[in-house]
């Protein structure tokens, strides 16, 4: 900030940067004052239209100095996702930090990898880039946040949805003696819209008055496609 002084008046003006001149009856006072700190700014965010959950969002975007010294020093970024049809609901995604020497009038390229969830984050996200919110950094504006005009639809994966649909027992359970070997054949159903991945495992217990005990274990070692079942046997 720049003050004009007169001995006669005392202050005449105040201002930021900019070329300045102030006049009282005996003194022309001419002055150019430019700011001495770095100014970061945050433009041109890149996002993909749509992902589906699972995936990785790549996130890139531009870091300007606007200001009039070089920016040198560390600093820690943060990137949000906020709902495009709720600016309220927000998603932290990363803290993305850098190590840069950014001349005057000169910009650095940014960006973060985000794990997308498979559940949890379906719908469609604008992102936000704040620059320099760690440490602080002595800037002349306070401008270093910046939405996406674009949103990134996030599509819901196909999953599994594995179940039990029936359970056989060779013997009825009133004639079971201990020792003796039961085998159990059951079916395992898909009903969700993607393929149930091996391997697994399957676990056989017993159960009597909240108490569980287990009896065997079988271990899947195929996949079953969505709409699919398939009968295990296990002893």
């Amino acid at each position: 900030r720049v003050l004009f002084r007169s001995a006669k008046t005392g202050w005449l003006f105040d201002g930021w940067d900019g070329d300045y001149t102030a006049i009282d009856d005996s003194v022309v006072v001419k002055a150019t004052y430019r700011s001495t700190f770095a100014d970061l700014q945050v433009s041109a965010i890149e996002i993909p239209a749509e992902i589906t959950s699972g995936e990785n969002l790549e996130i890139r975007w531009t870091v300007a100095n606007t200001g009039n010294p070089q920016f040198n020093g560390s600093m820690t970024e943060k990137v949000t996702l906020v709902s495009a049809t709720d600016e309220s609901v927000t998603i932290d995604a990363a803290s993305p930090s850098f190590t840069e020497i950014i001349p005057r009038n000169e910009s650095i390229e940014r960006s973060a990898i985000v794990a997308v969830p498979l559940k949890g984050w379906v719908g469609a996200w604008k992102v936000r880039i704040e620059t320099a919110i760690r440490p602080s950094v002595m800037e002349y504006a306070e401008n270093n946040v910046k939405v996406s005009e674009a949103a990134v639809e996030i599509r819901a994966a196909p999953l599994p949805d594995l179940s039990i649909k029936t359970i056989t027992l060779d013997l009825d359970p009133a004639e079971y003696m201990p020792l003796d070997t039961v085998t159990v054949r059951y079916v395992v159903q898909n009903t969700g819209t993607g393929a149930a991945k091996a391997p697994w495992r399957d676990r056989l217990y017993l159960c009597k008055n909240g108490t569980k005990v287990t009896l065997a274990t079988l271990n899947e070692t195929e996949d079953i496609a969505a709409g699919d079942e398939v009968e295990r046997t296990i002893q």
